[in-house]
């Protein structure tokens, strides 16, 4: 739930709890937008993509080691935005989306004078 007045990016993490998850991908069903990975997760792989403004990236944390995934993003892919309210939300990869833990941390903006 946004509960600022206006749309507002977000920070989310995808992280594989088991086995390999192939092209993970997070869906605002509200909006209709989504951001996808071409990869291949290990077991506690965790994808971050930052979608707010000025702020945007995409990077994996791999056994201590963080690397840019921006190049690796899915064809159509975009910088998913969440409106204020309530959003529908899902997530599904190409394998192993049982192993797949998805959170979001939105941030609330007002608008302002």
């Amino acid at each position: 739930v946004d509960a600022g007045e206006i749309e507002t990016g977000g920070i989310i993490t995808m992280t594989a709890l088991g086995d390999t998850v192939t092209n993970p991908k997070f869906i605002n069903i509200t909006t209709g937008q989504f951001f996808g990975v071409t990869i291949s997760m290990q077991r506690d792989d965790i994808i971050t993509i930052n979608t707010n403004k000025g702020r945007k990236s995409v990077k994996l944390l791999r056994d201590g080691a963080e690397s840019n995934l921006l190049s690796d993003r899915m064809a159509g892919s975009e910088w998913v935005q969440f409106e204020a309210g309530t959003n529908l939300i899902g997530y599904e990869a190409a394998t192993g989306t049982q192993y797949l833990r998805v959170s979001v941390t939105l941030t609330q903006l007002f608008e302002g004078v």
